[in-house]
């Protein structure tokens, strides 16, 4: 049996385990204070920016409701609102796993969500709780499966990097299935690591197992991790510890595959589009392109999202500069032989391997979005805390600059605030301002991704008590609705395709005002030859 001690020598390891180190409390009370911190920056202003529109989402599906609207009726005046967010009169939770037909994400956050939802309304603070507890939760198991196989000085650093990391702490307050994705597939990690340290006891083997099931029915992008894992229990177990992990592996699979395989066929079948635009590599250089997004993720991992979007002139320096800094630490740490970082550079690999074949061979745009690839991070933070130079002052100076910028980034984003990624409350709010109520509101949005219906649930999410009658459009109006809405005289548009978009689709129509928010417009629509009085 391998021992920590007996992993790497401490000539390969510049961190080798002290027993002593382990039982040390000012360790522990560091994790304390970091749990501590992480709880703040987590629940603080939950309620603060807008929900977006995939955390609406989120919320529908967690009502056993699936994806209804998508079916929500188009092109036909309504004057009956349809409930699809709220609990009230909601499916009972069970009936979440077979609902999510139109879904193209397995059911287990979902269920989790509605259980939380349950207890603590579906608020946005409610709801993204349940992200800023799974996301602190993954701090703690971080910390302990890097102290296994570090060492604890190695652990603190490592967790704190992770607690302060921006890219977290978006995750960590959006209701999105991220979080969990992230502290399962740890909690994979350690479970394999206390295997290889401790032998395939029963305990073991079986959290294992359920911890691998939970992964795959949380997010399908599980599947390269646990390949990963897989990898790593091929290369460091040996006899029956090896047999009985493996054999693990091979029956969480097939769990998966009996009891949510005809489920995973019937979304493949029903979604209404398996290649959105907005996940298809139009360059003519893809694998230029992708090369350029991988440069980029080690940032991203520490910067987030957000801060690439509002500097980009900085964020693209600090990519270039974390990933030329980071991604030769996989090559050094294997000539090295640091055994301590192997599964972290086949976790690495794995995931962000995975996605950069997609987006090169499928022509696929997955490493634009960090969301995609979030469940890669922690191995970037491990590694960045690993490289140390024993017996200097600063002898860990790659987790120096990235702790000293994550910590200058989190207090500023908690200090300014959070810009939300689609303002529905800023736009439900001008709606129910200026908009009459006995008034159709017309919505348009023409992309096979992302129906109206999802305009109509996320501004009705925030505009609960409206009975406005309304009406949802795909296409052209056709001569029937034009008449009716002819004979109303005035109606209102909400659409994210400017003014232009309206002779199209409303011929005969002219904007008689304009309220303009940085997402979508909204317009006050009169008919160019009104009807006669009296006809």
């Amino acid at each position: 049996m391998v021992q920590p001690n007996a992993q790497s020598s401490p000539s390969t390891r510049p961190d080798p385990i002290d027993s002593r180190e382990i039982t040390n409390s000012r360790y522990w009370l560091g994790l304390i204070l970091l749990l501590a911190a992480g709880a703040f920056l987590r629940f603080y202003d939950l309620n603060g920016p807008s929900l977006w529109i995939d955390e609406i989402w989120s919320i529908e599906i967690s009502t056993a409701r699936g994806s209804a609207h998508d079916l929500l009726p188009t092109g036909a005046i309504q004057t009956q609102q349809i409930e699809l967010t709220t609990l009230d009169g909601a499916p009972p939770w069970w009936k979440i796993w077979t609902t999510m037909g139109r879904v193209i994400h397995p059911p287990l956050y979902h269920i989790a969500l509605r259980w939380w939802m349950d207890g603590f309304t579906n608020s946005p603070a409610g709801t993204r709780s349940l992200s800023a507890a799974f996301s602190l939760a993954g701090v703690l198991v971080f910390f302990d499966v890097v102290r296994l196989l570090s060492g604890p000085r190695t652990a603190i650093w490592a967790a704190a990097l992770m607690t302060l990391s921006v890219a977290q702490l978006e995750f960590g307050q959006e209701a999105r299935s991220y979080p969990m994705l992230i502290l399962l597939g740890l909690d994979c990690c350690d479970f394999l690591v206390r295997i290889e340290q401790g032998g395939a006891s029963r305990w073991r083997v079986c959290g294992l197992g359920v911890c691998l099931v939970g992964a795959q029915l949380t997010h399908y992008f599980a599947a390269p991790g646990i390949a990963a894992l897989f990898a790593y229990a091929m290369l460091r177990l040996r006899g029956r510890d090896r047999v009985r992990t493996l054999a693990t592996f091979a029956v969480a699979a097939g769990f998966v595959g009996v009891v949510w395989g005809p489920r995973l066929v019937e979304q493949l079948r029903e979604m209404p589009s398996l290649s959105p635009e907005f996940l298809r590599n139009n360059s003519a250089e893809p694998v230029q392109r992708t090369l350029g997004l991988l440069l980029s993720l080690p940032g991203k991992y520490f910067c987030g999202d957000m801060f690439f979007i509002l500097h980009p002139g900085a964020a693209l320096v600090a990519a270039i500069v974390a990933g030329v800094m980071v991604f030769p630490l996989p090559v050094v740490y294997a000539f090295a032989r640091r055994r301590d970082m192997l599964i972290w550079i086949l976790w690495l690999l794995g995931i962000v391997g995975f996605l950069a074949c997609m987006d090169i061979f499928r022509r696929a745009n997955f490493l634009q979005y960090l969301r995609y690839s979030i469940l890669a991070s922690p191995a970037v933070y491990a590694m960045a805390a690993g490289c140390s130079f024993p017996g200097r002052r600063w002898g860990r100076p790659l987790a120096v600059i990235a702790l000293a910028a994550t910590t200058y980034l989190a207090i500023d984003r908690a200090v300014v605030g959070v810009p939300p990624k689609g303002d529905w409350r800023q736009l439900a709010d001008l709606v129910e301002t200026y908009v009459p109520q006995d008034q159709v509101l017309a919505i348009y949005y023409h992309d096979p991704f992302i129906s109206p219906g999802m305009w109509y649930i996320a501004m009705r999410y925030y505009r609960p008590d409206s009975n406005q009658p309304w009406l949802l459009l795909r296409e052209p109006a056709d001569p029937r609705l034009q008449a009716e809405l002819r004979a109303g005289g005035t109606f209102w548009l909400v659409t994210a395709d400017r003014a232009t978009v309206i002779p199209k689709i409303l011929p005969g129509w002219h904007v008689d005002a304009e309220i303009m928010t940085p997402m979508s417009d909204v317009y006050r629509l009169t008919p160019e030859n009104p009807p006669a009085a009296g006809r």
